[in-house]
């Protein structure tokens, strides 16, 4: 194809009318595969439906807060391309207190886990981790009919960055479930699967590892306005190892762009840019399929960031890859601190992670949202009927 000179952006609509018009064909379009559309409108769309996830985004997650933990992998994959080599020993933490990062290195598509039953501090957090690696308490594997237990999946908003356990958002609603559910004799658990710095992908292949042979009712997915772009970026690293290129997650999409590995993940992540939105509604899709297959509903939260949100077009361009993707429920908090300033609720000057008020002012948005899910609501109220 030749090369694009410009010329679609020179011919962008100037008139009011024209630019309703305009906006209407972008969510048309925001939906369509990248195979289908021309690269200059690839490019274009790429820049309208900005993710948030922007230069100085992907910076701050590959050298800030994550450097540590992404190091980890990165001394397993070394530049010699053998994924047998053992990881070198961890740099030290400036981030905290103690110089133990509380990660592993481990060999697919995960890249790293929070290690299992340790108790830590590092990363300006304090880490208390069950058997699994989850920092979460350590629940029986057993459940009881009297039991509603359900998974969440997500990112370092979700596993509490910055904050105690017990002030995340995830503790506060399980409590209320928790309060509500005793007046009929019931229990809820809510088990965190939640990993900083893991992608929609590895946030999934996560629960489908750990969380196997588990039964549970219910999974809610949390997302955040850096979804879309996450999997393509992780995607550069670990298939530089030749890891995940068949699972489920992504094969379909590697396909249809006739992807082939490189052992430079720079080469890799110039490779799939442009296939990042078509990367997303797979990756959403299969963990609907892979919930479903299961008999479990499953919910999409999208959950702010503090000071980095979408636009109303790319949100609307992201709800609708849920919904496509056809989640059971699905619910937008994005606007839960448009009323607050940022420096209010962030657990640090410029940093996207709420503190503990903003995870209380979540946890409010989060559980109230919730209480409305058919699944959950008939999960809660099934022995009250029972009762009478």
């Amino acid at each position: 194809m030749k090369k694009s000179d410009g010329s679609l952006l020179r011919r962008l609509p100037k008139g009011p009318n024209s630019w309703a018009s305009f906006a209407l064909g972008l969510i048309v379009f925001a939906t369509i595969p990248e195979p289908f559309l021309p690269a200059d409108v690839v490019r274009l769309r790429d820049v309208l439906q900005r993710t948030g996830l922007n230069r100085a985004d992907y910076e701050s997650m590959e050298r800030g807060y994550y450097e540590g933990l992404l190091d980890t992998v990165r001394s397993v994959s070394s530049d010699s391309g053998k994924s047998g080599d053992k990881p070198a020993a961890p740099p030290q933490n400036e981030h905290g207190p103690t110089p133990e990062r509380p990660v592993l290195a481990v060999d697919d598509m995960r890249e790293y886990v929070l290690q299992p039953s340790i108790d830590a501090t590092a990363f300006d957090t304090h880490w208390v981790t069950n058997r699994l690696g989850l920092r979460d308490s350590d629940y029986p594997a057993e459940k009881g009919p009297e039991k509603i237990r359900i998974a969440l999946l997500g990112d370092s908003i979700a596993c509490g960055w910055g904050v105690t356990q017990a002030e995340r958002f995830e503790e506060i609603w399980e409590k209320s479930l928790r309060n509500q559910a005793r007046t009929t004799g019931q229990d809820v658990e809510v088990w965190n699967f939640a990993t900083p710095g893991h992608s929609p992908g590895q946030r999934w292949k996560n629960f489908e590892i750990v969380g196997a042979g588990i039964p549970f009712d219910l999974v809610v997915y949390e997302g955040t306005t850096s979804d879309p772009g996450w999997d393509a970026l992780r995607m550069s690293h670990f298939m530089a190892r030749s890891v995940g290129l068949d699972d489920p997650l992504y094969e379909k999409t590697l396909k249809a762009a006739g992807f082939v590995p490189n052992m430079d993940p720079k080469k890799n992540s110039a490779a799939l840019r442009n296939w990042s939105w078509t990367i997303l509604q797979n990756v959403y899709g299969r963990i609907v399929d892979g919930c479903h297959e299961q008999g479990l509903p499953v919910a999409f939260v999208l959950i702010p960031r503090v000071g980095s949100n979408l636009g109303k077009l790319e949100k609307i361009a992201l709800m609708n890859r849920a919904r496509n993707a056809g989640f059971d429920y699905v619910v937008d908090l994005t606007d839960t601190f448009d009323d607050y300033r940022d420096e209010d609720l962030a657990i640090s000057d410029g940093d996207y992670h709420p503190n503990a008020r903003g995870h209380s002012i979540l946890a409010e948005a989060w559980t109230n949202s919730l209480a409305a899910w058919p699944d959950l609501k008939s999960r809660l109220e099934s022995r009250r009927e029972q009762i009478r």
